[in-house]
């Protein structure tokens, strides 16, 4: 199978990405002053329309939002509420929507327990130095949406271990509720 991934607003300016069926977006926003760092994965299908702007572009499909946030011990607002935060650093959950993973340092990982669905549209913003967005498809090799959840939880788990130095057994806790949330998009399919 081959790897199935381009950044999507190169792809979207050379006409190269299929938005029939199934579609996965990882947008990862890393802070450059820390450890701090937002990946939200969005699971979508059936778009109806896309509508590009300048600095963005917005599907008309239900998205539906897995988040994953890289929270290091000297993250002063380590205590508020995620969806309280400032700008950059929120995500629209709350800490009891949140599987939280302590590593050995104090650093946390937390995971969606369940995906957010944002009904009817979903915006994703053209990245900013540093960050990316990685649109993640199918080649119609193997069952609708399965090649592009492997090659995004491969992706993520390279991340995790290399960029962010996870033990194993971290990425593993990690995985099982990405696995979760995983599953529940994959019933969503049916």
């Amino acid at each position: 199978m081959r790897q199935q991934w381009v950044d999507l607003f190169s792809g979207m300016a050379r006409g190269s990405i299929p938005f029939d069926g199934t579609g996965m977006i990882l947008d990862a926003k890393f802070d450059p002053n820390s450890n701090y760092a937002i990946f939200e994965i969005i699971w979508f299908k059936n778009v109806k329309n896309i509508i590009p702007s300048d600095d963005s572009v917005t599907f008309q499909s239900d998205g539906h939002k897995i988040f994953l946030m890289y929270e290091p011990q000297s993250f002063t607002a380590r205590y508020m509420e995620p969806y309280l935060r400032e700008d950059g650093r929120k995500i629209p959950m709350r800490f009891n929507e949140l599987a939280k993973i302590e590593l050995d340092n104090r650093d946390s990982v937390f995971v969606s327990l369940k995906p957010y669905t944002s009904h009817g549209s979903f915006t994703v913003e053209a990245p900013a130095r540093g960050n990316l967005v990685y649109y993640f498809f199918d080649t119609g090799e193997v069952a609708d949406g399965e090649a592009a959840l492997r090659n995004l939880h491969l992706f993520l788990v390279t991340v995790l271990k290399d960029d962010f130095r996870l033990k194993r057994q971290y990425v593993d806790q990690v995985t099982e509720v990405l696995r979760q949330n995983f599953d529940y998009l994959k019933s969503l399919q049916n």
